[in-house]
Order: C-alpha cells, then sequence, then structure tokens
C-alpha cells in the first residue's frame, strides 16, 4: 500500500524563507509561493517546522490537498 501523500502550498513574502527539505520530497518556489509534496505522516513535522517561521496549517495562505485531488484538478492549482 502506498503512502497518502499530501501538496501543500505556502503564500509568502520572501520565497524560501525557510527549508523544509528534511519532510518534504519535492520542493519548489515561485514568485510569493512555496509548494511541495509530502507524506501524510510527516504533516506534523511540516507543522512543527512552520510554527518556527510563525506560519501554521490554521493560516489561510496555506493549502493542503490530497495528491489525487490535485492531480486530478491539476489546471484549478497550477
Amino acid at each position: 500500500m502506498q503512502d497518502l501523500m499530501y501538496r501543500f502550498s505556502i503564500k509568502t513574502k520572501t520565497p524560501y524563507s525557510f527549508l523544509l527539505c528534511n519532510h518534504v520530497s519535492t520542493i519548489s518556489s515561485y514568485k510569493d509561493e512555496v509548494s511541495g509534496f509530502i507524506k501524510k505522516q510527516d504533516l506534523w513535522k511540516l507543522n512543527n517546522e512552520l510554527l518556527k517561521y510563525g506560519y501554521s496549517f490554521k493560516d489561510k495562505n496555506i493549502k493542503l490537498i490530497t495528491t489525487r485531488e490535485y492531480w486530478a484538478n491539476w489546471d484549478k492549482y497550477k
């Protein structure tokens, strides 16, 4: 069974103001957004890293969706 994966995107004033590569399988930055893919079991690690920089999954500037949803509606999220 494959691990459930999520895609996250974070609106930030300074792209790559934090580096989450230890927990994220893919990370990219474009203009004011940092995005990547992460396994479900590592979401708490991502949240802990975000908290250090004043971000949280509760913020409106952070989007988190399953990869299934992302690929099914790719045009909506690009």
